[in-house]
């Protein structure tokens, strides 16, 4: 039986999906109406960019409905799938717009942070080529990267509630990114 891994992305990136072993939201919740012998095979499905908290929920909840064991669908990466972050660290009142997970800290002056894109967020409204995550997107997951470290790890004795005021920003891109999973460090 052939094992596949499809990254499962939201419906605005169905331009991206084609050819690659990117699929949509959409499109796999077509693909778990098959039978195997349709479509036979073992598929691990991986969490990509647009998708959100809920789709990710009733994802899990359709795919243990359809195969309750668990013998075609391994939804083990959506179960492990970072939180995103509280409005606390990104400063976003709407959990949509919260573009990240926690921040980690992998040493002293190094941080992880996996982005994590809802289709239904603020930026994402407009537009939307569907082959790679808009600039603006990134610029903004950049600044909430920067408050969520900030408010973790270094205003953790802080008494009262800080506020930060960007004076300037400068942004180089090299190249694209892709709707698959991705992090900031």
């Amino acid at each position: 039986m052939t094992h596949q891994t499809l990254i499962v992305v939201a419906n605005k990136f169905v331009s991206f999906a084609v050819d690659k072993q990117v699929v949509t939201l959409s499109q796999l919740d077509t693909m778990l109406s098959l039978s195997k012998h349709v479509l036979p095979g073992q598929f691990q499905i991986i969490p990509g960019q647009g998708v959100s908290d809920e789709d990710i929920a009733e994802l899990i909840e359709k795919i243990e409905t359809h195969d309750p064991e668990r013998d075609r669908w391994n939804v083990s990466a959506l179960h492990q799938h970072p939180k995103r972050a509280d409005a606390s660290l990104s400063h976003k009142h709407k959990c949509r717009n919260t573009l990240i997970a926690a921040p980690q800290m992998v040493d002293h002056d190094n941080y992880l942070i996996d982005l994590l894109i809802d289709e239904n967020s603020e930026l994402m409204d407009d537009h939307q080529t569907g082959q790679h995550i808009q600039g603006m997107i990134l610029v903004e997951a950049g600044r909430q990267a920067f408050l969520a470290v900030t408010e973790r790890f270094f205003l953790t004795d802080a008494k009262q509630k800080s506020y930060f005021v960007i004076n300037s920003m400068e942004t180089n891109f090299l190249g694209f990114v892709f709707p698959t999973p991705a992090h900031i460090q």
